[in-house]
This record gives structure tokens, sequence and C-alpha cells, in this order.
């Protein structure tokens, strides 16, 4: 699907000129579709208060995204998908446990 950060590979290589268009148009549509509401209106200004200490900090958004580059992408992702941040989750189906297991004991060997 187009328009998704791949976080390992956009690690390691910067993401597509398109990829960044695709992205970059999402990010923009999802801040005007945050503004449709009174309360998205509410909600955009108080987060812009909060972050940037200047609810006219919201105007500028559009710019920031438009300066994004694939570089700052793939300086982020080097930055941020590290070993020491990573979080392994696992679901288990009891009916399948013992076949995982059968599977981890085939790997050990």
């Amino acid at each position: 699907m187009g328009g998704e950060i791949h976080p390992m590979r956009d690690r390691d290589e910067p993401i597509s000129a398109e990829e960044l268009k695709n992205v970059k148009t999402r990010a923009k549509a999802g801040l005007i579709r945050g503004l449709a509401s009174n309360s998205g209106i509410a909600t955009q200004l108080a987060f812009a208060q909060a972050r940037y200490g200047d609810w006219r900090e919201i105007f500028k958004s559009v710019d920031r995204i438009e300066k994004v580059t694939a570089e700052d992408v793939q300086r982020v992702a080097k930055a941020t998908f590290v070993a020491t941040n990573r979080t392994v989750g696992r679901i288990e189906n009891h009916d399948a446990s013992a076949a995982m297991r059968k599977d981890k004991e085939e790997d050990a060997r």
C-alpha cells in the first residue's frame, strides 16, 4: 500500500519520492480533517499551544510537513528504531502452543 512508512527498511535506505509525497498528503489531509468541527479546531489549537507555546503555530503545520525530506525520515528512523527501543509482543493460542514449542526446539538444534 502506498504512503506507508516501513521502519526497519526506512532506517537503512531513504523512502522514495512517491512514498514521501503520499505520506505528506495523508498528513496534511489529516490535519485539515481535524479542523472540520469546532471540537477538532479546539483540539488542534490546544495541541499547538501546548506543544509550541503558541496556538498560531497550527497555521504553520502544512509548511512544516512540506519541509520534511526523505533524509529527515531516515535520520529519525535510525535514531528511533534501535534494539533498545524494541518491544516484542506474542499472542499464543493454546492449541498452537505445542506446535510453537516444537518449532523452538527445532530452531535451537
